[in-house]
């Protein structure tokens, strides 16, 4: 038996998941259609494919990010760069371009700009590194603002932003280094290039992991041996980012130590499906006057209560907790005035 969700207008995904179940029942469209061809007809079942297809970007985004047991942090450059791809293909489309728009904008009040936190992050899988940075930084600005020299709506400069990521790394790597300056030094290796195993909209742009030279004496060591580390992935691997991180404590003892810090921060403390939906915040404008301090215990307190009620060992069902609080409350949780 197929669950049918709750539909609710200003939720883009409760769309997506009745669709999906619409086009489960489609090799009895042509049946139905003779008996009842007033309630739906084949370009309508071609317009639900073709949104099907185009929301299922952002699906698979919000289930990525929805993940609790696992770090997400790493992966939000790939699947923001997918995002902003799906954005720039559906500028021009038709059937999805009207509310694409909408969900553009409300992407791009959190987003026109890249947080370096996740820049860090995405260092810090080692199927990337700061090889492939910049092409994707690259990429997820010309795909929303035009391409370079010049982003028209958004002036970036792609240069500053890689080498402010690339500084903070080396910098936070230092103060990691100052504070466990008694672990033990890296082995010698030998080191090649490594690669890339994600399979997406943009697999062609990043095919390899490409080693990048450092003049940071300090660093030089451990961090060079990182970035030109061959790690060696096939492409089908189900890759556990802080089990490598683990397994390779002796190799790189000070930014093992800095990956399960970073790694450890959930991708967003805005609830990744309402970045993307047409209705107001979960928390107002006034969400800024509350200092880190607070923040940081309701952020945790939430998690706790909410790790208190599920398995550790099992994932919940993707985007089940956005749906669970829709239903639960009546579907008002994020109804409040528009942004």
């Amino acid at each position: 038996m197929i669950n049918m969700c709750l539909f609710l207008k200003i939720r883009w995904n409760s769309t997506y998941k009745l669709i999906g179940v619409l086009l489960t029942y489609k090799q009895h469209f042509p049946a139905f259609m003779k008996q009842y061809d007033n309630y739906i007809n084949s370009a309508e079942i071609d317009t639900c494919e073709k949104i099907c297809n185009a929301l299922i970007y952002f699906n698979n985004a919000t289930e990525t990010f929805s993940h609790v047991c696992k770090p997400t942090s790493n992966q939000f450059i790939h699947e923001a760069v997918n995002l902003a791809g799906a954005f720039s293909n559906f500028d021009n489309a038709d059937y999805v371009s009207y509310f694409a728009t909408f969900m553009k904008e409300k992407f791009l009040k959190y987003y026109s700009h890249i947080p370096h936190i996740y820049g860090i992050a995405f260092v810090l899988d080692p199927r990337f590194r700061l090889g492939s940075l910049e092409e994707c930084l690259n990429y997820y600005y010309a795909a929303f603002f035009g391409p370079l020299p010049m982003y028209e709506d958004n002036p970036i400069d792609l240069k500053k932003e890689y080498n402010e990521v690339s500084d903070i790394f080396y910098s936070l790597f230092n103060e990691f280094h100052a504070q466990y300056d008694n672990v033990p030094p890296s082995p010698t290796q030998t080191s090649s290039k490594g690669k890339s195993i994600f399979q997406s909209t943009f697999a062609n742009l990043i095919k390899k992991t490409k080693s990048t030279p450092t003049t940071q004496q300090s660093t030089i060591n451990e961090i060079s041996l990182y970035l030109t580390y061959d790690v060696g992935f096939e492409e089908d691997d189900d890759f556990d980012v802080l089990n490598w991180w683990k397994g390779k404590e002796r190799m790189f003892p000070v930014l093992a130590k800095m990956a399960k810090q970073v790694l450890s921060m959930p991708v967003s403390t805005v609830v990744v499906e309402q970045e993307l939906s047409s209705a107001g915040n979960v928390l107002t404008q006034c969400r800024t006057r509350l200092n880190a301090e607070s923040l940081e215990m309701l952020i945790c307190y939430h998690d706790w209560f909410k790790a208190a009620r599920r398995p550790q060992d099992f994932d919940i069902t993707p985007s089940q907790h956005f749906m669970d609080e829709s239903t639960t409350e009546g579907g008002s949780t994020y109804a409040g005035d528009s942004d």
